[in-house]
């Protein structure tokens, strides 16, 4: 069996690195955030850890059950609306942190570091293309109108594919809020968002 300080070690490094995914997730309001990525990494170290002090041959058929169950956890995080999926990167990103976590419960310190390193470079260069508007990215997009004939002018400015899932009326309060999921580059996407801000009858228009 390890000796205690290894296995602590091995526990506060796959911590402070998990730390790194956590906080991005966050503050980008993904749904899956600090805690879930926490959890994730520094349980599959010490199931790693617990497998190699305890296994007999080979820890092989235990780690395979952690992938396993880590998979069902990132498929977890996918959110189906309508005929869009979201949440495909946070689902990887869970996965491949599980793996990071493994290494790293193994003694591959090295390569579970250098492992966490690559997946956060791959999550910047995502968060980059999306803010040069390199390729299309799904965003749900509420408009408020008071009279719901504005729609009709509204409509035609949305980009080609973009769907309205479903409305809302407020008769109480004159308020018809329409809900639309628009997959557009980033800046087309800030270009409509100003134009709709801008149209006649537009009380408010938020995006997420």
């Amino acid at each position: 069996m390890l000796a205690f300080d290894v296995m602590l070690e091995r526990l506060i490094i796959a911590l402070v690195l998990s730390l790194l995914f956590g906080l991005e997730r966050q503050i980008r309001k993904k749904p899956v955030g600090f805690g879930t990525f926490a959890f994730v990494s520094i349980g599959s170290c010490i199931l790693a850890i617990v497998a190699l002090s305890f296994s007999d041959t080979t820890p092989l058929p235990l780690l395979s059950g952690i992938i396993t169950g880590i998979g069902f956890l990132g498929a977890g995080s996918l959110i189906k609306h309508q005929d869009k999926v979201f949440g495909a990167t946070t689902a990887a990103s869970i996965w491949s942190v599980a793996a990071a976590g493994i290494a790293i419960g193994l003694g591959m310190i090295s390569l579970g570091i250098v492992f966490y390193i690559m997946i956060f470079c791959i999550i910047l260069m995502d968060y980059f293309f999306e803010i040069i508007g390199f390729g299309h990215y799904n965003t749900d997009i509420m408009i408020c109108v008071e009279n719901p004939a504005v729609m009709s002018a509204l409509v035609p400015l949305f980009p080609r594919g973009s769907k309205c899932t479903h409305y809302t009326i407020d008769n109480k309060n004159n308020e018809n809020k329409y809900y639309f999921i628009v997959s557009s580059p980033r800046k087309k996407l800030l270009k409509l968002l100003s134009k709709l801000r801008k149209a006649k009858g537009v009380m408010s228009v938020h995006f997420e």
